[in-house]
């Protein structure tokens, strides 16, 4: 039967559009596998002097794991160590400090007294064992007391700081006599009351005052800011040679507290000095390292705890083992941190220095 229009649709024929169709698709999926082949291969092309070429993995006489990409493969390698033949950083000499008076603070005259000495270091006393100073301060206290010298050395001090020479201050701490004049109650006073004074008729605060420790931390921060390398304290503990008896027992003589209130003392020193480049040094006893010293108040451990560097006497009996005994007490570095105080120094390979 004839359809409607003279005419029946073929359905084994297929039409134009239905093939264009098709073969898009096809043309389509083909792009598609050729970019991911293309993307894949990225990672074996090598590029030489020659041009590039493919390195595929299944060609290689060894499976080797593919390069990361986008990566640049960095070798580090570790230096070598210095062969014996090689030069090696220096490290910092031993100290060795030769006291010097502080009359004269030109820097030509201190470094050649210091290297005629042997030494590499100058100490100048800053705070003498009577109470005055050798730099004019801004303390109240100071002022109070008439501590301060007639003559303003600070900016000849601040010169020679500047220089190549290392400077050392020393502050005689709680031997004083001066500060009774302006409050007696920061004194060791005797039983009757009066002012003790030790074997060579000098007075002495007592380190339970906190007048006198702010006082002392005071004057080593302003050497610090005048530019000192190292502080050294000395009479940094309670007197131990005099008519002990005579001490009043009592707020400024506590006795069974005395290495506590030298302990803070210490602390108190070292925390005002931490932000300053400056070396505290506390000079002690043989005795007080052993632990057979009960009068001054300084232990091995409180030293060990606070102080940079330690200057002790060496006793002139027996061959002691100092730096064995700070490192027992809990102090790193002992051995470099010793300082010997002898006029003997030919033999002597670690730290030393010269005092009167």
């Amino acid at each position: 039967m004839k359809g409607q229009y003279g005419y029946q649709s073929y359905r084994g024929r297929m039409t134009l559009r239905k093939f264009l169709a098709i073969l898009i698709g096809v043309l389509a999926v083909a792009l598609a596998l050729v970019v991911a082949l293309y993307v894949y291969l990225q990672r074996y092309v090598v590029y030489t002097d020659e041009g590039a070429r493919f390195e595929l993995p299944f060609f290689q006489g060894e499976s080797q794991p593919p390069e990361e990409s986008g990566g640049v493969n960095i070798v580090v390698e570790n230096s070598p160590a210095p062969s014996d033949g090689e030069e090696r950083p220096e490290t910092a000499e031993p100290l060795r400090a030769v006291w010097v008076p502080a009359e004269s603070l030109e820097a030509d005259i201190i470094q050649a007294q210091v290297e005629a000495a042997g030494g590499n270091a100058a100490v100048l006393d800053m705070k003498n064992a009577d109470g005055t100073l050798n730099y004019v301060s801004q303390l109240e206290l100071a002022r109070q007391a008439g501590a301060n010298p007639a003559e303003d050395r600070n900016a000849a001090l601040r010169e020679l700081n500047q220089g190549e020479l290392y400077t050392i201050a020393r502050v005689a701490c709680f031997k004083d006599g001066l500060l009774n004049t302006v409050d007696r109650s920061m004194n060791i006073l005797t039983n009757s009351g009066y002012l003790w004074y030790g074997e060579d008729q000098m007075y002495w605060t007592s380190p339970a005052s906190g007048e006198v420790r702010d006082y002392l931390t005071g004057i080593a921060r302003e050497l610090a800011e005048l530019g000192f390398d190292e502080i050294l304290l000395d009479f940094a503990g309670y007197p131990t040679q005099g008519n002990l008896g005579w001490i009043r027992v009592g707020e400024s003589y506590p006795q069974g507290e005395l290495d506590q209130w030298i302990g803070q003392f210490y602390q108190e020193m070292a925390q005002a000095l931490e932000d300053y480049e400056v070396k505290l040094s506390i000079r002690t006893t043989e005795e007080a390292l052993r632990g057979e010293d009960s009068l001054s108040g300084q232990t091995a451990q409180n030293l060990a705890a606070w102080a940079d560097r330690i200057w002790v006497e060496p006793s002139a009996q027996e061959d002691t083992d100092y730096a064995a005994l700070l490192a027992a007490a809990g102090m790193e570095g002992a051995e470099e941190a010793l300082v010997l105080i002898t006029q003997e120094t030919e033999e002597l390979t670690g730290g030393w220095a010269r005092l009167p």
